[in-house]
């Protein structure tokens, strides 16, 4: 399920798989198992400068908000689709509740959440 803010962030999907043309996505899904190699989440872009940083954060909600990961692109077009993607811990992972936080050079701008079972 995704959020969607008043910004130029949208299209928000998780899942197991992606075009790598398109950057949409192909298995979209928001239950991942403990053994998923990668998940992967993809959105659209638009109204920012070219040269803007997004960055998204990938929260454990589960474990006390903590952050497991933060990756960052810079745009390259007015309206783009993108994606960001984790590899799975090497000891799997943890079940339980998950959040991908999209930011912007001003802050928070939208979000998606995910369950590990």
């Amino acid at each position: 399920m995704a959020i969607f803010g008043n910004s130029g962030i949208y299209n928000v999907h998780t899942g197991t798989a992606i075009d790598y043309q398109t950057y949409e996505m192909v298995q979209e899904t928001d239950s991942f198992t403990v053994d998923t190699p990668e998940i992967f989440v993809t959105f659209s872009i638009q109204d920012y400068d070219i040269g803007t940083d997004i960055t998204a954060k990938w929260i454990s909600v589960t474990q006390d908000n903590y952050v497991i990961a933060t990756s960052v692109i810079t745009t390259t077009e007015d309206a783009q689709n993108a994606y960001f993607s984790l590899s799975k811990p090497t000891d799997g992972w943890p079940a339980g509740e998950y959040e991908v936080q999209f930011l912007d050079e001003e802050g928070l701008v939208t979000s998606i959440m995910f369950t590990v079972e």
